[in-house]
């Protein structure tokens, strides 16, 4: 006699559900991002800033237009020059960087973790930093790392 096996459920009522994030785009356009489930997001005048539900863990992002006469922006400049001037007690862990993005990870006096990236399409720079009272590690701020991940410029054409 064989033993029938119950079928898998497939809803498991202790398994909570993955929420989609939503999309934010400027006005103009030409700048998206996602913003997770549950999170404050704010506009300002001069930045977008997105807040974890602890508040422990924010991304804020800044856009600037560039004048730099005929040449391009160059993400990689503005990295430098941001991470010369930044108060750090850690050493800086740099990732892969281009002219369109440029990115580096530190500690700074506080203890406050920090990931900062420039993003550009050669006309438009975006600073934007993840700051978390704990490690980059931690869930909320992997989330932060992935809504940082999505930033996009869309260039003019």
């Amino acid at each position: 006699m064989a033993l029938k096996k119950k079928a898998a459920n497939s809803s498991n009522p202790r398994t909570p559900k993955k929420t989609k994030p939503g999309f934010y785009t400027s006005p103009s356009g030409n700048v998206s991002l996602s913003v997770p489930t549950y999170w404050v997001f704010r506009q300002t005048n001069d930045d977008l800033q997105l807040i974890s539900p602890s508040g422990d863990v924010s991304l804020i992002v800044n856009a600037y237009s560039g004048h730099n006469g005929t040449r391009k922006l160059d993400a990689r400049q503005h990295l430098d020059h941001l991470l010369a001037s930044a108060p750090r007690q850690s050493r800086v862990k740099r990732e892969t960087a281009s002219n369109r993005r440029a990115a580096a990870r530190y500690k700074d006096t506080d203890g406050t973790s920090w990931c900062v990236e420039f993003i550009t399409d050669g006309k438009l720079l975006l600073l934007a930093e993840v700051s978390s009272t704990g490690a980059l590690t931690s869930p909320e701020a992997k989330t932060a790392m992935g809504a940082l991940g999505s930033i996009r410029i869309k260039s003019a054409r």
